[in-house]
């Protein structure tokens, strides 16, 4: 027995003597015996009732997001920037599963009857998948190229499905015959005056320009700013590409992106410039306008009318309709939503921060 005891306490002391003796290397450890580190795959970000959402469900869902905000600034995304994006996504995605669970809790219709139409709907999705890709192998190896599996790929399907069904239940079914009840003419007026700027409006333009200085040679320039302005009429070019070429300047003003008639009180962009950016239609390329000590060659990039949509007109009645339904959903919805909460449990990962 002392035998076994004894052994462990003698390879230890095999270890330490060389440091004892003043030795700086020790032998190389066996791979074999060395204990490979951890890698984490996954984790779990938040529980919704017994349902979890992974942090790479997280990830794919604000992928897009996230590309679409480093094309437009250039570089990655910041660490604060990432973190907003990712929580954003993730309140959508217990959003998604709370409305799911809730689908046959809502009392609209019997649960028995709300698990037969997501079972109709889930062949459906799964059937539309085949049919498109053009076969069940070609559908599993599109599976296994983003590390799905069918248990997962259906239980994403039903999830969708169920609370699309919820959503449809809580909202469409309330608004099916009441519609006309939730909106009367007493909204319809409200909303006209306190969003009337959407119906009553003056022109809109958004403006390029080129200026080109005569310097000594004022003919010279001439003919290269009529040059300039008669290239920019066939071909799609920037104005910085357009000045590059002819070596003129392209000012980037803020307020050359949106000319409107009040333009005209802050005095940031010229009289002849706010003219023709309201007065002609997009696409149009002036002339070389000379004002100052500049030839000016400018371009209406886009164009708005003006309107003067009163409450009466048949058009404004529509729209201001679509609109108020477009409210009454959103409400409806969010009620839906709050009673779905009331009844799922939510966990998330910075409650043990």
């Amino acid at each position: 027995m002392r035998r076994f005891l004894l052994a462990p306490a003698l390879l230890l002391l095999s270890f330490i003597a060389p440091a004892q003796n003043g030795a700086t290397t020790t032998k190389p450890a066996d791979p074999a015996l060395v204990r490979p580190e951890q890698v984490t795959i996954d984790g779990v970000v938040a529980t919704v009732g017994d349902a979890a959402i992974l942090n790479s469900k997280v990830d794919g869902a604000a992928a897009g997001e996230v590309r679409s905000l480093e094309q437009r600034q250039g570089k990655p995304a910041s660490r604060e920037q990432m973190a907003f994006i990712r929580s954003g996504w993730l309140r959508r995605l217990i959003d998604t599963q709370e409305m799911a669970q809730g689908a046959k809790t809502l009392g609209i219709l019997p649960p028995a009857q709300v698990e037969q139409a997501i079972r109709q709907r889930v062949e459906e999705v799964v059937t539309e998948q085949e049919r498109t890709l053009g076969s069940l192998p070609r559908l599993s190896k599109e599976l296994m190229q983003s590390h799905q599996t069918w248990e997962s790929f259906e239980r994403d399907v039903r999830l969708d499905e169920s609370a699309k069904l919820a959503e449809q239940l809580a909202v469409l079914g309330r608004l099916q015959f009441q519609r006309n009840l939730f909106i009367t003419p007493r909204m319809m007026r409200d909303y006209y005056r306190k969003n009337r700027h959407l119906y009553v409006y003056g022109p809109q333009s958004r403006l390029a320009a080129v200026a080109f200085s005569p310097g000594s040679d004022a003919e010279a320039v001439m003919v290269r700013a009529k040059a300039a302005a008669e290239q920019w009429r066939e071909r799609e070019l920037t104005a910085k590409e357009l000045a590059t070429m002819h070596k003129g300047i392209a000012p980037e003003l803020r307020e050359l992106n949106s000319v409107t008639e009040d333009s005209r009180k802050n005095g940031s962009l010229q009289e002849f410039m706010i003219d023709f950016a309201l007065q002609n239609p997009a696409g149009t390329v002036s002339e070389p306008i000379a004002r100052e000590s500049n030839l000016w060659v400018l371009k209406v990039i886009e164009h708005q009318d003006g309107r003067n949509g009163a409450f009466d007109d048949a058009e404004v009645q529509a729209n201001l309709r679509v609109q108020l339904e477009r409210l009454v959903e959103a409400f409806l919805r969010d009620q839906a939503l709050r009673r779905a909460r009331a009844r799922t449990y939510v966990w998330t990962q910075d409650e043990l921060r």
